[in-house]
């Protein structure tokens, strides 16, 4: 078997892995989503640290027939403040509440984009 494996060509050992990386992202995600179907949701702590990866397959050089995998690893902080919150939501990843009543609310957020 490993035989089979050293000589099984880059581009199709990746065809093979990210489906079953993607499967098992799904699984772990329907866990999750099962845990919180009795509306029993955990607190949350204060402060979180999670990791987002990010991953390119391409080309080593222009025109080369090699190819490789780059993958970048980047920590991301969330902060569960009470008046600030950083990095919870994805649509809003800066966000303040500066004052809430009954009908009134006014509060502040940042997005980020890439140009």
């Amino acid at each position: 078997m490993p035989y089979l494996l050293r000589h099984i060509s880059s581009q199709l050992r990746w065809l093979i892995t990210m489906p079953l990386m993607c499967l098992a992202a799904n699984l772990s995600m329907a866990v999750d989503i099962l845990s919180y179907a009795n509306g029993d949701e955990p607190e949350q702590p204060l402060w979180e640290m999670r990791l987002a990866g990010f991953g390119r397959f391409g080309p080593s050089y222009p025109a080369s027939e090699e190819s490789q995998l780059n993958v970048v690893p980047l920590p991301l902080p969330i902060y569960r403040g009470k008046f600030l919150r950083l990095g919870e939501d994805s649509e809003n990843p800066i966000r303040g509440k500066i004052f809430r009543r009954d009908r009134i609310k006014l509060d502040f957020a940042f997005d980020l984009n890439f140009p």
